[in-house]
């Protein structure tokens, strides 16, 4: 489940006047707090960015709890990814009777997280186009890494997804370890435990 498709869904139930920030895009939720009149002339600066940004994590919050809490209840996994998961902020419920697997993906190299775009342009056949993100990319690079100090806060392992293959296979490695952890007390890797 998509953390996407998660804010999409609560779009159609919500207006955009009720809750213009639900219906901007994460990197510009920001924008809807400013007046009119500021919205040529204002530029993205951290805090104000981070303050639309997590604005609109709170707004998805509670569905997606409610998301993780069915999953639960019927005792089938899920796997739920999106910029709205921030470590330590969002999900905001424990789940409990849930193994949970953190993980954050990052990219370290801007210039590779630019490219990365315009792969996801040609794997959506152009349905999600790089131009906006590329227009937005010191807004979605505060975003990132905001993520990225949350997991290290909260002591949620950090994936470095330049390399596809390689996170993948950490990826697999971790969720697997944790899984091991939870089921027999010990980890996969002699020696290594878990975040």
């Amino acid at each position: 489940v998509s953390t996407d498709s998660v804010r999409q869904a609560l779009r159609s139930l919500i207006g955009p006047d009720l809750s213009p920030v639900l219906h901007s895009s994460s990197y510009s939720a920001w924008r809807a707090e400013l007046l009119p009149s500021e919205r040529d002339s204002v530029r993205p600066k951290r805090k104000r960015v981070l303050r639309g940004f997590l604005a609109q994590v709170q707004q998805l919050d509670p569905a997606v709890c409610a998301i993780i809490a069915r999953n639960v209840t019927e005792a089938t996994s899920l796997v739920m990814e999106g910029a709205h998961l921030v470590p330590g902020i969002a999900p905001s419920k424990e789940a409990e009777g849930a193994i949970i697997v953190k993980l954050v993906l990052a990219v370290a190299d801007e210039e590779d997280h630019r490219r990365h775009f315009g792969v996801r342009e040609g794997q959506t056949f152009q349905r999600r186009r790089q131009q906006p993100y590329l227009e937005h990319f010191t807004e979605i690079r505060i975003m990132h890494d905001f993520i990225v100090e949350q997991a290290e806060l909260e002591g949620v392992p950090v994936v470095e997804a330049s390399d596809f293959d390689r996170a993948v296979e950490k990826t697999i490695e971790h969720v697997l370890d944790v899984l091991l952890v939870e089921r027999y007390g010990s980890s996969a890797v002699e020696g290594e435990g878990t975040v």
